[in-house]
């Protein structure tokens, strides 16, 4: 394995970033998808550690409409809440272009639809403590929440396909139609065929050396064999999991431990991370990287006294979600 470290960032070149004030700690947030090259009307996000959590449907304006504003904006989107049943919104992704799946903390799933510009529920399953999440994925007609374990069940069921046991489950992924990946907070990594009696079909640390607990795993977009995995570190490590599943690379990163890093949905060299001490960081040349390359970084957010906890990308558009009540948007995304 080698290591590669950074201690220079490139100017960002951005020419707004939005702030939007909303009085609640967000724990998720995700663009609403729309035609190729569109640029994003609505965008939902799910609150955590509120007396009563809610999911909330925000509209965006389009540029025009933000042509003449300042460099840094200060605005208030216009909103339509759902308050959430139980517990906290641990885990948010659009199935399809008008229906997205929330998970909460205390093992709430459900299926919302939107609306005319408003938000309905079609769909909820009661799983209780077994599906108390971390995260939620979709694959095809399946949908995985990992939590103490990791349960699975068809979207047109109301009864749980399967629950996979394993302890201190921290976050998961597909990794095809019917294989996962989990990640756990001994900083051990898994991967499962659905299909078969739910017994790991791989093993493998996050870092041989230490226990370091793994925060988000995933492939990689552009190449499904490579997985990508996040830690307590602060560090990103890639695998190739065609080969011997030791990690291929260590990239330095953070100095305080990764909540989340999110692809670019339209060109996935482009990599962005959150971390627990606010910042926000574009890393623009993933696959150079995997080639062997420096990764080159820009800071979007610097350190601040709250965590930024989670990033969606829709096109040109970046939108995170923070600790500080506020919902950040950075638009027009200079990807490369």
């Amino acid at each position: 394995m080698s290591s590669t470290n950074f201690s220079y960032f490139k100017e960002p070149v951005y020419n707004r970033i939005f702030r939007n004030y909303i009085s609640k700690k967000v724990s998720r947030v995700r663009w609403k998808p729309q035609d190729y090259n569109a640029q994003p009307e609505y965008l939902v996000s799910g609150s955590y550690s509120e007396k009563e959590n809610s999911l909330d449907l925000w509209y965006y304006p389009t540029n025009k409409e933000l042509e003449d504003e300042e460099d840094e904006i200060y605005m208030h989107l216009p909103v339509h809440s759902m308050l959430v049943k139980r517990g906290d919104v641990t885990g948010l992704m659009f199935h399809e272009r008008d229906k997205f799946i929330y998970s909460t903390s205390q093992g709430v799933v459900a299926m919302v639809g939107l609306d005319k510009k408003k938000m309905k529920m079609l769909n909820e399953w009661e799983l209780k403590g077994e599906a108390a999440g971390f995260d939620v994925d979709i694959s095809s007609r399946k949908i995985c929440i990992f939590g103490e374990s990791a349960v699975f069940f068809g979207l047109d069921s109301d009864s749980s396909i399967g629950i996979i046991e394993n302890n201190n489950l921290k976050c998961g992924s597909f990794l095809r139609q019917d294989e996962i990946v989990v990640g756990n907070l001994r900083g051990q990594l898994f991967v499962y065929d659905l299909r078969t009696n739910l017994k790991p079909t791989m093993a493998f640390p996050y870092n041989s050396e230490s226990a370091v607990g793994v925060t988000c795993v995933r492939p990689y977009p552009n190449q499904k064999h490579i997985l990508v995995a996040t830690g307590l570190d602060g560090n990103v490590t890639t695998w190739d999991l065609r080969k011997h599943v030791s990690p291929t690379d260590l990239y330095l990163g953070h100095d305080s431990p990764i909540s989340h890093f999110q692809f670019s949905d339209r060109r996935p060299n482009n990599m962005f991370t959150t971390c627990y001490s606010g910042e926000m960081w574009h890393w623009t040349n993933f696959d150079m990287m995997l080639a062997g390359s420096q990764p080159d970084v820009r800071a979007l957010l610097d350190r601040k006294k709250y965590p930024t906890n989670y990033c969606d990308v829709y096109n040109d558009h970046l939108v995170a979600a923070t600790d500080n009540d506020c919902l950040v948007i950075v638009s027009p995304l200079k990807l490369v």
